[in-house]
């Protein structure tokens, strides 16, 4: 529950952050560069969100294999 919670913050801050930047922008049309900034954000935050997640499940990983080698399990 804690890690949905986490996630589901992430999710709206960074949403946040993209919507604050083109926030005023409805009265005239985007340019090609602010268009493709945009698309170019989206497209490296979410890729972000999954390697934090891969991060921390291999942090937490690590100290059950330490405890699994300790006990002679792997060889």
């Amino acid at each position: 529950l804690p890690t949905l919670f986490i996630h589901g913050a992430e999710a709206c801050l960074m949403s946040l952050i993209i919507g604050f930047l083109y926030y005023g922008h409805a009265a005239k049309q985007l340019s090609f560069m602010d268009m493709s900034a945009l698309l170019f954000m989206i497209g490296a935050l979410i890729p972000f969100n999954v390697i934090l997640d891969v991060v921390s499940k291999c942090h937490s990983e690590r100290s059950l294999l330490y405890y699994e080698l300790e006990d002679g399990l792997y060889t």
